[in-house]
């Protein structure tokens, strides 16, 4: 299967084995044909990325979340938090995308906000969920048990609320 296809057929899995092998292949196959592919900075393996939100050393690993826009069905998805691993910052392993528009709150988009440990142990994040533009925004709450691979979200800034 071509490496594309492949990728975005895997991009909603929140499977690491399926998501990762599918990222990796993709990354080898835009570095073999693209001349201007980045070597050592991290990027989405397709698409538009934009800015690190949430880079954290959390449970013996660096994790970095970044603005993604991955083709789901053909179509460029609403902005999500993208997950990448490293051990020592050079070398990067791709983990199913963290932070999908799925709620009321963030359907048009995931968009900046960062990580931080809770006082549980497990992984927290807040960030701007993005309804209608700059017109409807909300502060959402999200907490991982998991090292960010599947997370719960809660409203906990109304739009009305906002400055």
């Amino acid at each position: 299967m071509d490496p594309v296809e492949n990728y975005r057929d895997a991009v909603t899995s929140r499977d690491r084995e399926v998501y990762g092998p599918a990222a990796l292949e993709l990354r080898r196959w835009m570095a073999a044909n693209d001349p201007h592919w980045p070597r050592y900075h991290l990027l989405g393996p397709e698409s538009w990325t934009n800015d690190a939100n949430g880079p954290i050393y959390y449970q013996g690993r660096y994790h970095m979340f970044y603005q993604f826009d991955p083709i789901v069905n053909g179509c460029q998805s609403a902005r999500t938090w993208a997950h990448a691993v490293s051990d020592d910052l050079v070398h990067w392993k791709d983990w199913p995308v963290a932070l999908w528009p799925d709620t009321p709150y963030d359907r048009n988009g995931v968009y900046s906000g960062n990580t931080f440990v809770l006082n549980d142990g497990s992984l927290g994040a807040l960030y701007t969920g993005n309804v209608d533009g700059h017109r409807e925004t909300y502060g959402i709450f999200a907490r991982s048990a998991d090292a960010g691979l599947t997370w719960t979200k809660k409203s906990v800034m109304d739009d009305s609320e906002r400055p």
